[in-house]
């Protein structure tokens, strides 16, 4: 088939997860082209083996200390060029259209007339799953924003509903380090001078601080390391925990290795608020509303880890794809909780 395949820019774990699916159909010889929106591409990471690929501003949102900015979302926007990028984008004969909860290319599949599949954390929110700060407006924005014709929502946990569990890299689990003194720290949405100075204080631990910086730097106990996948997934590997926001697909990686995992929602955006409230009801992580060198140090001297098994989701999903029985959505569902 010939696919164009959208992926939301504003959070990595959307490319995480879309860089596995695109990698195993173009290894079954499907063609591939790939539209990235949200972000700018200077602020993008481990898109290399994604090409070819366009990047297009698309729709995002600003934040502030953990908070987001609502005025200011609703001033850079950008619909204006969101529409031009509409119109510049050439119908190349797609068979197929999937998309990450990315906008650019839902819109292009109803302008085309092409079927559209989305594969993403956000599509299980149609669905009745843990929310908190769900209302109208919420829930006219998760409709509109990627709509597409067949849905493919994923989560920690079915909470009887019709949906996937997470889509995360083959790990192997053989060398995973089971006690560190050692914390991975991914907190994109933070800043990051207040998060180091809390760390500071914390002593007899060594934080890795994922961020932007060109090269290592060491001070004292903590280690700021530039963006890198290759080696985000190594020093998870060999961590006690980590620290993040609540997003989904950092949070899925931790939990399948084992880890102990730690999230402060960010205030204001309905999907981390949800997956905290979810993390918690389902008791995988400590949730917290405020970054303390209190709740971090309770934290710390916690050992009670949690585990999530989600192997073999992306080759399903490819097979089912390959197959075009669109209408056997919910038998490919099924069988993974089962």
């Amino acid at each position: 088939m010939k696919i164009l395949f959208g992926i939301q820019g504003t959070g990595n774990g959307h490319l995480t997860r879309s860089r596995i699916i695109i990698k195993l159909l173009r290894s079954k010889g499907h063609e591939i082209d790939v539209i990235i929106s949200g972000r700018k591409k200077d602020k993008l990471w481990g898109i290399q083996d994604l090409k070819p690929y366009n990047v297009f501003d698309g729709l995002s949102y600003e934040s502030k200390k953990g908070k987001i900015q609502k005025l200011k979302t609703i001033k850079n926007a950008g619909i204006f060029q969101f529409l031009e990028d509409l119109k510049k984008i050439k119908n190349d004969n797609y068979d197929l259209i999937i998309s990450d909860y990315e906008p650019l290319s839902a819109y292009l599949a109803k302008k085309w007339k092409k079927t559209s599949i989305g594969i993403a954390h956000q599509y299980a929110f149609e669905y009745d799953i843990p929310k908190t700060g769900y209302n109208l407006f919420t829930h006219f924005l998760m409709k509109k924003y990627a709509p597409v014709d067949i849905n493919i929502g994923l989560h920690w946990h079915h909470f009887n509903q019709p949906i996937l569990p997470p889509i995360i890299e083959k790990i192997d689990l053989h060398d995973i380090n089971e006690k560190s003194d050692q914390i991975m720290v991914y907190l994109p949405w933070e800043e990051i001078k207040f998060v180091s100075k809390l760390l500071s204080k914390i002593q007899n631990i060594t934080f890795l601080i994922y961020c932007n910086v060109e090269k290592e730097i060491v001070d004292k106990n903590i280690k700021y390391r530039p963006l890198s996948r290759k080696t985000f997934l190594k020093d998870l590997k060999e961590s006690e925990g980590i620290i993040t926001n609540a997003g989904f697909e950092t949070p899925s990686e931790a939990l399948s290795m084992g880890k102990k995992v730690f999230v402060k929602p960010l205030k204001g955006q309905f999907e981390q608020l949800s997956n905290a409230k979810a993390l918690k009801q389902l008791n995988l992580a400590t949730v917290v509303n405020k970054l303390t060198k209190k709740n971090i140090e309770k934290w710390c001297l916690k050992t009670e880890r949690k585990k999530i098994k989600c192997e073999g989701v992306a080759d399903q999903i490819i097979y089912w794809l390959e197959k075009g029985d669109f209408d056997r959505l919910n038998e490919l569902k099924s069988k993974f909780w089962n």
